[in-house]
């Protein structure tokens, strides 16, 4: 419509009368008839676009516009890009044998908030992230690392001693120390 009103009435007239625009996508005329916009307009724009409408309009056209908001995610084509992405990060880490994260995959190819907002509709990025995890490179392999395989298999051996961790003592001290409360000691 904005194309349109400027060839009714040309550049220079819409310019002269102090109703030009620069950019046709933030036209006055596309903001005149939408539903409800608060921008005060001057008389000489509603006479414009009246006139417009009744001597120059060439065809019956439905002016629409995009509704304010979030643009709709095209997943499929999202989907594509990001596994292929994925996969190319998690080549390189494997290559330079460098020890990642999924989010810190995620981040370098720029779409993290995507992924975790979204991940329903992301099944090939899903695939490729399932195998990153199963590699050597990944942080939370999958499976355990060599690394830990080689300690639990030296502590069945008894060539190590179990490991300790400090939450399980936690626990532990706590439920003694009720213990030794409820035996009255």
């Amino acid at each position: 419509m904005a194309f349109e009103l400027k060839e009714a009435f040309s550049p220079e007239y819409l310019s002269d009368s102090g109703c030009d625009y620069a950019a046709v996508e933030k036209a006055w005329p596309a903001l005149m008839v939408r539903e409800r916009c608060s921008v005060p307009f001057a008389p000489a724009k509603h006479v414009l676009l009246s006139a417009f409408f009744e001597h120059y309009q060439s065809t019956a056209s439905s002016f629409s516009y995009r509704k304010p908001g979030k643009a709709p995610v095209d997943s499929v084509k999202l989907d594509r890009l990001l596994a292929t992405a994925v996969k190319k990060r998690a080549d390189a880490a494997i290559c330079r044998q460098e020890i990642v994260t999924v989010k810190s995959l995620l981040e370098d190819t720029g779409k993290w908030q995507v992924f975790r907002h979204h991940r329903a509709l992301l099944p090939l990025t899903l695939e490729q992230i399932e195998a990153f995890k199963k590699s050597e490179a990944s942080q939370r392999k999958t499976g355990g690392r060599e690394a830990h395989a080689k300690k639990l298999l030296a502590i069945q051996e008894g060539r190590q001693k179990p490991f300790v961790y400090k939450y399980r003592l936690r626990k532990k001290s706590s439920i003694s120390v009720t213990k030794r409360s409820a035996e009255g000691v």
